[in-house]
């Protein structure tokens, strides 16, 4: 099995996984219920992945207070990943040949970061086929900020427009896209105050009429690895108050804790949620 394993893992990472995800915007296999053919799809073809993300909390701060979003209720410090840690975190991934996504993400705005340019730089020096992903609310990312953020190596922006209006740097994207046609398919924008938009419960922080829980036959977020400041590994990006940790990369590398957690990681990716923040996420328990 274990031969059969890294043959299919070899074809599916090289041809499949691509071309379906790119086609489809996700994984298509997340929508299967059935937990034996979600074991099946796991051992053949995860269990000896790499991480499908690779996110890092750059900068902690963020200028907004939204509802939706646990900064709401807290003032968080403002806290920076050190560099030489990230770089060190890119070489490994570079020796791996690694393609998956990088991005700087966590609960703060990653623009408020001045080395948000040096740090997607080195990213892309060091791993020229990752996605390199930048979530941010656009309230600092003017049409110089965008086109120097593109040069330096993004590969797509996920935008959130936070006000029932487009604001102003929105605006002016929206046209810049429509006369550099080139850009576009770079660029996605959501409106988060759209009554249909669907909202995460963040660990069950979160009341809002609008949030969907974690889907009771697993969750793909556990194929991701989020790391907050200061290295630390945590379960996902729901976890706001860093309540389950995997390990640091200061200490042991990121493969060497992402491997320890592979079990686990499988155990939610098929909806057996036996840790409090999952079983909160799922509506399985309060906060």
């Amino acid at each position: 099995m274990n031969y059969i394993s890294k043959i299919s893992k070899g074809i599916y990472e090289e041809l499949g996984y691509n071309f379906l995800k790119s086609s489809f915007g996700r994984d298509p296999f997340e929508w299967i219920h059935n937990k034996r053919l979600r074991g099946l799809y796991w051992d053949l073809f995860l269990s000896n992945r790499m991480p499908s993300a690779v996110e890092f909390e750059m900068n902690s701060y963020c200028n907004r207070r939204c509802s939706y979003c646990p900064n709401h209720f807290t003032q968080p410090k403002t806290e920076h990943f050190d560099f030489n840690l990230y770089k060190d975190l890119i070489n490994e991934l570079s020796t791996l040949n690694y393609h998956g996504e990088i991005t700087p993400n966590f609960y703060g705005e990653p623009l408020l970061d001045k080395r948000i340019y040096d740090f997607i730089a080195y990213a892309r020096e060091k791993l020229p086929h990752a996605f390199i992903i930048v979530n941010t609310n656009a309230d600092y990312l003017g049409i110089k900020e965008f086109q120097r953020l593109m040069e330096a190596g993004v590969s797509h922006f996920d935008i959130a427009q936070h006000d029932s209006e487009p604001s102003e740097n929105i605006l002016n994207l929206k046209e810049f896209l429509k006369e550099n046609t080139e850009y576009q398919g770079k660029v996605i924008i959501r409106n988060m105050t759209k009554e249909i938009r669907t909202l995460s419960s963040r660990g069950g922080l979160i009341s809002d009429k609008r949030v969907k829980y974690a889907e009771k036959r697993g969750c793909f977020r556990s194929r991701r690895v989020t790391l907050t400041y200061n290295g630390d590994m945590i379960m996902c990006c729901e976890d706001y108050h860093r309540s389950f940790i995997f390990g640091n990369i200061k200490q042991d590398g990121l493969m060497n804790i992402w491997k320890k957690s592979l079990k686990l990681r499988r155990e939610i990716f098929l909806g057996h949620y036996a840790i409090p923040i999952c079983r909160k996420c799922a509506g399985f328990e309060a906060s």
